[in-house]
Formats: structure tokens, sequence, C-alpha cells
């Protein structure tokens, strides 16, 4: 796993009640919701601040913040890392 994607795993792991989440979990599904909304916002936050980007309203979806491997993806297109 790459740097960006240890550290939004990290994050994630110690901001939610999840201690052993993995990358390739879904993070929300019609039958479960691994975190919460506000554990998302959080992470969004997060990624926002300790990558210096900003997500746009149209960039958040499933394909981009359904799970941690895909927020990695996202971040790393966004910043080149």
């Amino acid at each position: 796993m790459s740097n960006v994607g240890e550290r939004i795993l990290g994050f994630a792991r110690e901001k939610s009640h999840l201690r052993d989440m993995t990358a390739d979990a879904l993070l929300t599904s019609p039958l479960r919701d691994l975190i919460d909304s506000v554990e998302m916002i959080k992470l969004l936050l997060f990624v926002e601040s300790e990558f210096a980007i900003t997500v746009e309203d149209d960039e958040i979806g499933p394909d981009t913040f359904g799970t941690l491997a895909a927020i990695t993806e996202f971040v790393r297109r966004k910043t080149g890392l």
C-alpha cells in the first residue's frame, strides 16, 4: 500500500469504530454502513487538509469514496503522488 493509502487507512482506523477496517471494505452500502455520515465527513475533511486538495461535490460518490482504496486512488490522481 502506498504512503497515501497508509495515511488514509491509519486515519480511518483511528477515527472510526472499526479498528480492523481494510482498504477494500465498502464504507457504505444499502445493507450496512461501516462508517456513519459524521465519520465520512471527518474522512473527507482529513483528505482535503492532509493532501491540500479540494473535493468538489460532484467528485463524491461510490467510485471515489466507496472504499479506502478508491479514496487513495482519487487522492493520487488529484495530487500526482
